[in-house]
């Protein structure tokens, strides 16, 4: 009968004890080797399972016991011993050996639902959570956002007073009696671009005043924007686009922390871009304004048109582009003001404010 060595853990202690292993019939004879007396005792197959995960040179035993025993056997013939021994013993079998021998779509399997796992929560779940956080935030905290990211994106920019004034009135009477007022900045750039900051703010570049050839297309970018702000896209796209940092700010409570990102990030906010599903939102929500505020619809349309004709046509298929191209914008906008009509009426002080932004 063959014998071999192994190393035996009793469960109290944490060294080993050096063993000897017989293989008999319905029972694996152990026999310490250590003291004046070797002593002898048994572990019943029945209640012996294996846990050493594939591992061909080392077998690792465990028997049902209080505490649990467990033994150790570094001998590549140990595991055919077993096999021989107890053909029909449920712990011969390696516990995975599945993943590894014979067949290896499991283990591909295994693998490709992990990373399809691991794909799902970057492009699905992270996103997700992010928005959760953008749309429960409070005021308070998005305007102190707002306030860090607008003081670090104006610092170097030309500000036109002037027409930064006019622009906020205006807004100021597009928008109404709400409360929800947001603070106009018009700035000398070379690009026609406006866009929209968390905490209130829309920055508007002079060459886009310029593109515009009636009130009602300057209504139409500001209703536009506003809608981004009101709808807290670019607060969003910010925690879309930082979301590792943002969400270990707001898990730990690091507001600090969270500005110094923000502010370290201010200037790419110019770049960014709202998807497909973000820019329809605003261009619905500020067609509503207009409607509300009985401004010509068709204002925001000849603004796209004349947007498309200063940046040329896009050389990218929409379903390539993450940001929809002006004709599909266009036609949506276009079929909405069929859908809804309604009576335009002429508004002088909007009038008067453009005509004070043209000059």
């Amino acid at each position: 009968m063959a014998v071999f060595q192994g190393l035996f853990f009793d469960g109290k202690t944490s060294s080993g004890q050096p063993v000897e292993i017989k293989l008999s019939p319905g029972l694996l004879v152990l026999t310490k080797k250590y003291g004046p007396e070797p002593s002898e005792f048994g572990w019943k197959i029945a209640r012996i399972s294996r846990n050493d995960f594939n591992d061909r040179e080392q077998v690792v035993l465990e028997y049902a016991s209080e505490p649990r025993e467990v033994l150790e056997v570094n001998d590549p013939a140990f595991s055919g011993a077993l096999q021989a021994a107890y053909p029909h013993a449920p712990f011969v079998k390696l516990k995975y050996s599945s993943f590894v021998s014979g067949n290896p779509l499991p283990l591909i399997g295994v693998l490709v639902g992990f990373i399809a796992l691991i794909a799902a929560a970057y492009f699905w779940l992270i996103p997700k959570l992010t928005d959760v956080a953008a749309e429960n935030m409070p005021t308070i905290t998005e305007a102190q956002i707002g306030e860090a990211l607008i003081g670090a994106m104006l610092k170097d920019e030309a500000i036109d007073s002037a027409k930064t004034v006019y622009a906020q009135k205006f807004f100021n009477h597009l928008h109404g009696k709400s409360e929800n007022v947001a603070t106009i900045t018009v700035i000398d750039e070379k690009q026609a671009n406006a866009f929209a900051v968390p905490g209130g703010n829309i920055v508007i570049f002079k060459p886009i005043i310029a593109l515009t050839d009636n009130y009602a297309e300057l209504a139409g970018l500001l209703a536009h924007e506003n809608a981004h702000l009101q709808h807290r896209h670019s607060l969003k796209l910010l925690f879309r686009n930082l979301s590792t940092y943002f969400l270990a700010s707001l898990l730990f409570g690091d507001v600090n922390g969270l500005m110094a990102i923000l502010i370290e990030n201010a200037e790419n906010l110019k770049e960014l871009e709202y998807n497909r599903d973000l820019e329809k939102e605003a261009d619905m929500s500020g067609l509503e304004l207009l409607r509300a505020r009985k401004i010509d619809p068709n204002g925001m349309v000849n603004l796209f048109s004349a947007l498309k004709d200063e940046h040329g046509k896009s050389a990218i298929p929409e379903f390539l582009s993450t940001h929809p191209v002006f004709d599909s914008r266009i036609e949506y906008l276009k079929a909405e003001i069929v859908k809804k009509p309604y009576q335009t009426q002429p508004n002088d002080s909007l009038e008067y404010y453009f005509r004070k932004l043209k000059e």
